[in-house]
């Protein structure tokens, strides 16, 4: 036979695709790019270092303390139960930390009363927040911050608002007892408390005595002016009649004068005084001394210094005798790094119980302090009152005429009077200080 074809029809079969490894992946699309407009800033954290405080001390408590039942032998339940304690303390110190911080910088943000936790770690008064079970668990639990003279300051933690800090605060001011310190340790515990409650209420003198009959009166920002005493008239009624005036009068003697008192050269006239008393930068009465010293309050506010009072004065008086200046103390030598004067000398010479009038000021709190002790009283020497003053942390003082003057009218209350009616007639010039 001849040559023959194969009639059969060939199939095209395609090879079969690639198997997917688990490694393939598919291609993934380009997102949209959103417009700028449309993105938003992440809220900021609620959450507060005092709040996670408070979370991790809640929690722990929630947990609550371990169950004897859980333990074979007692002595690994109360290893257990102490560092369950030791926790509790831990966690609620740190959460009352955080609490206090945020008080102290609302505080200080306080118009006013900026200084508050400053006055109280002078005072070395401790604030502390705790849990509201904690906090009615104490002592006195009837009384608000369970206060007491020096102690801590406790504040529940549903209640730690800067408003019941500060009221607190002032409430602790007022349990601190009062005097011319005696030791370095009380002066600005006693210098902290007067400067809060001046905060709390800088219309309203601090008032108080001292054990040994003197007298202080503790100022914020008073305005000064000269108290003129008629022929006529005597210091004290001058100073009774001005008290009656709106406001919070605070009036004192101030310049020595010429002559005794007896003298009759001078006896129903205005006396001649030692020292300039300048008004409104006038010098109003009195002669030069420029060995002496002042006190003054000018535009710059007040100042003190040696030599006559600045001429743009708006009230001063000179002829004083130095205590304080610039936180240097005087006396009678230059021993112990006291400077010298004479006039200091003159006055420590003299007994105790002789009647003393000092102006002083402390620049860190803005208070001035004005010291009386009637003619009389037990008192204390000169150097003893400077050196209480410079305890309390005061920059400058110095003092006037002293001995049967000293005089001190709080409005319409004498606080310390002349010896006599004759004196007290004789006294020319005084200083007021008022708040209102």
């Amino acid at each position: 036979m001849g040559n023959t074809v194969d009639t059969k029809k060939t199939v095209y079969v395609p090879p079969p695709a690639p198997k997917k490894t688990p490694d393939a992946t598919a291609p993934k699309k380009a997102l949209a790019k959103p417009p700028v407009d449309s993105f938003e800033t992440a809220p900021p954290s609620k959450s507060t270092p005092e709040q996670a405080a408070w979370k991790a001390y809640d929690k722990h408590i929630k947990n609550g303390p371990p169950k004897a039942s859980d333990y074979r032998n007692g002595p690994l339940f109360q290893e257990a139960r102490k560092e369950y304690n030791d926790t509790t303390q831990r966690l609620g110190d740190a959460a009352s930390k955080a609490s206090v911080e945020r008080l102290r910088k609302e505080v200080a943000a306080t118009p006013g009363r900026g200084n508050t936790f400053q006055h109280l770690d002078n005072r070395g008064v401790q604030v502390k927040v705790l849990d509201d079970k904690s906090y009615s668990d104490l002592p006195n639990a009837a009384k608000e911050g369970h206060l007491t003279p020096g102690g801590p300051i406790y504040i529940p933690r549903s209640q730690a608002t800067k408003e019941n800090l500060l009221r607190y605060a002032d409430s602790s001011a007022s349990t601190q007892p009062l005097s011319l310190p005696q030791n370095a340790k009380d002066g600005p515990k006693i210098a902290a408390a007067i400067a809060q409650r001046l905060d709390a209420n800088p219309r309203q003198p601090v008032e108080f005595t001292d054990s040994s009959g003197i007298k202080i009166v503790a100022l914020k920002n008073p305005q000064p002016s000269v108290v003129s005493v008629a022929e006529d008239k005597e210091l004290t009624s001058t100073a009774q009649d001005i008290g009656k005036q709106p406001g919070h009068d605070t009036i004192i003697n101030t310049n020595f004068y010429e002559g005794h008192y007896l003298d009759p050269r001078y006896i129903g006239k205005v006396r001649p005084v030692n020292g300039q008393v300048v008004e409104d930068g006038k010098v109003k009465a009195g002669s030069s001394q420029p060995e002496k010293f002042y006190a003054a309050w000018t535009p710059r506010g007040i100042e003190f210094g040696e030599g006559n009072p600045p001429s743009d004065s708006k009230v001063g008086f000179g002829g004083a005798v130095p205590l304080i200046i610039n936180k240097e103390r005087y006396d009678s030598d230059n021993k112990n790094g006291l400077k010298e004067d004479l006039d200091f000398k003159s006055q420590e010479e003299r007994e105790a119980s002789t009647g003393k009038t000092i102006v002083a000021h402390d620049r860190d709190t803005g208070v001035t302090y004005v010291v009386v002790q009637e003619d009389g009283q037990p008192g204390k020497k000169l150097s003893a009152v400077r050196d209480a003053l410079a305890k309390l942390g005061i920059d400058d003082a110095v003092a006037f005429d002293g001995s049967n003057s000293s005089t001190l009218v709080r409005d319409t209350k004498v606080e310390a009077k002349p010896d006599d009616i004759i004196k007290d007639d004789q006294i020319p010039y005084g200083l007021n200080l008022r708040v209102s």
